[in-house]
């Protein structure tokens, strides 16, 4: 990662400055110098400045390779089994950087059948990757703890054709399935 940030960093003339930005994917990393005029001065008069700048984007790096793993997020796609109103729902944790987080965490998961984070009871909604912690509605609400991959996979049957919404909670922070449809034949 971190050679990939310093490789993306680009050195731009803007109207008698240098503007140094890079995509990293942290807010925005633009930075700009503004001590030179002309193009042919640039090295000798921002070296001292490049080098500065240099150690920060290195300090920047090392700091962002260092928590990445400890911000967490999740993302929750629903799927339809297209098999008497069943379907899954796969959870996966994600680090800051949109990696799949290799690790075993605790989620909250529940499912409802209508788009208000209300927790309604189906005919299943239970575990069936990952590890189920505790039962706090039945078929409805769950504490999951996510397998190595950091994956909880959630059985879903609604008895029937039907919609459900799926959210799933880390840290406080909710994700949404959106609403998934369950046919049947």
């Amino acid at each position: 990662m971190k050679q990939t940030i310093i490789t993306m960093l680009a050195l731009v003339l803007v109207a008698g400055s240098v503007a140094i930005a890079g995509d990293s994917g942290i807010s925005d990393p633009t930075i700009t110098i503004t001590k030179f005029t002309t193009r042919a001065n640039l090295r000798d008069v921002c070296q001292e400045d490049i080098s500065s700048l240099d150690t920060a984007v290195k300090a920047t790096i090392d700091v962002v390779d260092t928590v990445q793993d400890q911000v967490a997020y999740l993302t929750v796609v629903g799927a339809d089994a297209a098999s008497a109103g069943t379907g899954t729902a796969t959870i996966q944790v994600k680090d800051a950087a949109g990696n799949d987080l290799d690790e075993q965490v605790l989620v909250r998961t529940w499912v409802g059948q209508a788009d208000d984070f209300g927790a309604d009871a189906l005919t299943d909604y239970s575990v069936s990757t990952g590890v189920e912690k505790q039962e706090v509605t039945t078929n409805a609400e769950y504490m999951a703890i996510s397998d190595t991959n950091g994956v909880v996979v959630m059985a879903i049957d609604a008895g029937g054709a039907d919609s459900v919404w799926v959210w799933a909670a880390i840290g406080g922070r909710i994700a949404a399935s959106g609403e998934v449809v369950l046919t049947a034949p």
